[in-house]
Parts: structure tokens; C-alpha cells; sequence
């Protein structure tokens, strides 16, 4: 960043050029651990919790998608989600 600076970069230059790459590979960390964490978090309920009246709300929420078959009705999809 003071390289930047002394080389003329503005605030946004040194940041699009500069930090935004550097952090690049430690965002693609936190993509992926959040991805996971959010994966496991509807496997683990679904695999564990075969009774309907005990089930979580992705559980539900799964259900109520692929209960309409091909006839996705988007608008209450969204609503629920």
C-alpha cells in the first residue's frame, strides 16, 4: 500500500490493485469453510432426523421444492426461502 502511495495510486487504485488481490486467496478460504459449514448443516439433519414433525427448517424447505415436481411455482419458492 505506502508503494502504491508513492507511486501515485488514489485510495480505490490501491485497493482494486493492491489489497483486493492480496486477499483473494483468504476469501476463497472463507467461500469454501462457509459453503461447507452451510452444506453439512442440512446433511447431517437429513440423515439423522427421519420423522416429519421433527424437522428443521431446511428439511421443510426442501420438501416444499421438490414437492411440485416440474411445475415450480418461483413466487412461493422465494417467499419461503
Amino acid at each position: 500500500a505506502e508503494a502504491a502511495a508513492i507511486d501515485g495510486a488514489g485510495h480505490w487504485r490501491t485497493f482494486f490493485q493492491v489489497m483486493l488481490p492480496m486477499a483473494g486467496p483468504g476469501m476463497a478460504s472463507v467461500a469454501i469453510f462457509n459453503f461447507l459449514g452451510l452444506w453439512n448443516q442440512f446433511l447431517l439433519p437429513v440423515a439423522l432426523n427421519p420423522s416429519t414433525e421433527n424437522w428443521v427448517l431446511s428439511q421443510r424447505l426442501a420438501a416444499f421444492v421438490s414437492s411440485a415436481g416440474y411445475a415450480v411455482d418461483f413466487g412461493a419458492m422465494f417467499a419461503a426461502v
